[in-house]
């Protein structure tokens, strides 16, 4: 950032975008929590960390990329632009959801562990023993592994060519193209990557039309059908 800076002049203005740990609370997204994700930002720390620097932020905007990210713009301390309100307005919201103190995180934890829970639950009362996982992904392992779901995985199934044939970590879950879903009809399948959930669903409504169900771990846990899949995909 100190070569960014010294680049800068009272017109320049420098724009980059990041995870927004605050949007990934509110929108649930805990599985995008693992080992390549070191860093986790809100506005508060960096309006402090950038003062340090002789800049400031004067600009945010936020967008649903990987679950919650957020656009900053930011000029030399001082600079030609003002300040606009917004920067406040999200620092209060932080403070509000207490993310950046011990108890807002242990807050967090508990949701987590309690969706573990319920997800279980949703599972016995369902009567589902085993299913096809749609997903192979880094935050398809940590949903994996956080939820114990490795026993209740046949398979993995994935669109993208580069992990057909491979093995999911740790577990060493064979993946398989998506494609296979139709050959093995199997009775349930789970989106392990739910956040694409709408995009899975609409590709493969033939899948619900021949009588597979798809299961939904998150945000809330649901069965999607041939009955049931318009007001989801809506």
């Amino acid at each position: 950032m100190l070569g960014v800076r010294d680049l800068m002049n009272n017109s320049s203005i420098f724009f980059f975008e990041t995870f927004y740990f605050y949007s990934q609370i509110k929108n649930f997204v805990w599985d995008f929590t693992y080992h390549e994700h070191y860093s986790y930002f809100t506005v508060g720390p960096l309006k402090k960390y950038f003062a340090k620097l002789g800049m400031e932020i004067i600009d945010l905007e936020k967008n649903e990329t990987k679950g919650g990210s957020i656009r900053f713009v930011l000029q030399l301390k001082g600079g030609k632009r003002k300040v606009k309100s917004i920067v406040n307005k999200f620092i209060k919201n932080e403070k509000d959801l207490k993310i950046n103190t011990l108890s807002g995180l242990k807050k967090y934890e508990k949701k987590i562990t309690t969706s573990k829970k319920n997800f279980s639950n949703f599972l016995k009362s369902k009567n589902i023993p085993a299913m096809v996982g749609y997903g192979a992904s880094a935050t398809s392992t940590t949903l994996i592994y956080n939820y114990d779901l490795s026993s209740k995985l046949n398979y993995l199934v994935d669109d993208f060519k580069a992990k057909f044939n491979l093995y999911s970590p740790g577990e060493a879950i064979k993946v398989f193209d998506s494609k296979i879903i139709y050959k093995n009809s199997p009775d349930y399948i789970l989106i392990l990557a739910w956040r694409y959930a709408k995009k899975i669903i609409k590709k493969n409504i033939k899948f619900l039309k021949l009588g597979g169900k798809f299961v939904l771990p998150l945000p809330t846990p649901k069965i999607v059908t041939w009955n049931n899949y318009k007001k989801i995909i809506k």
